[in-house]
């Protein structure tokens, strides 16, 4: 890749971890307090199965799934959202694309930001999901290597391999606002819902391995539309 494709990317991945650090403190942190708040609600399904300790604090590593994909969902999409959808209809990428600087390293950059953040919340609110177990149910969690996988690895990337695809959408389609609201929404509880259903079930492993390769399938055609896309396509907002 050229020198000016790596600077442009710098520069708008820069950006966007700046103004993301600047003006979203309030919605990552009621994010963390959201996300703890469904997980405890989960986490109690668990304790009505009255398992033993060992077994609890096993199951308790499963449902962290649940956790990283309703985070990222929602982080990821509403940084996602601001990033590229609100860009384009206030016209700010209008300048940048007209003076000559590759969409794919803007789009990529900003991909990046948005994985950046939420992994670093997503981190912060397991750990501090650790500590209110350790304190309210004198529990440690436990992770196996698959619990592990999918929480940290795997449900992720297939996060980010939809999201890569949303902001794809974001920059071909208009009128994308009613989405922009329901999706996160939806989401949310979604998982939530499925979670708390499935709390004392077995997770399948080979789960590991579909996730990750939907997630980085998705990310690979969302890169490749993304460097078909007409920068005329992204500025006219067109239907």
């Amino acid at each position: 890749m050229s020198r000016n494709w790596s600077a442009v990317f710098k520069a708008f991945l820069k950006k966007e971890l700046l103004e993301t650090l600047r003006s979203m403190k309030t919605v990552m942190i009621m994010s963390i307090a959201m996300t703890n708040l469904l997980q405890y609600m989960t986490m109690e399904e668990v304790m009505k199965l009255h398992l033993d300790p060992d077994t609890t604090a096993v199951q308790l590593g499963s449902i962290s799934m649940y956790m990283s994909v309703i985070l990222i969902l929602f982080v990821g999409h509403t940084l996602v959202n601001r990033y590229i959808y609100d860009e384009r209809k206030c016209k700010a990428i209008h300048v940048v694309l007209a003076s000559g600087a590759d969409q794919t390293a803007i789009w990529l950059a900003k991909m990046a930001a948005a994985v950046l953040v939420s992994t670093v919340l997503l981190l912060l609110t397991v750990g501090l999901n650790a500590g209110f177990v350790s304190v309210y149910y004198h529990l440690s969690i436990r992770y196996t290597a698959l619990s592990a996988a999918l929480t940290f690895v795997t449900m992720p990337m297939l996060c980010f391999g939809l999201l890569s695809l949303i902001s794809v959408a974001y920059w071909y389609f208009k009128n994308m606002d009613v989405f922009g609201i329901l999706f996160p929404i939806l989401a949310y509880m979604g998982i939530w819902n499925l979670s708390v259903q499935l709390a004392g079930s077995l997770i399948p492993g080979y789960l590991v391995v579909v996730s990750l390769a939907i997630g980085v399938g998705l990310f690979a055609v969302s890169f490749f539309l993304v460097s078909r896309i007409k920068k005329e396509r992204i500025v006219s907002l067109g239907v």
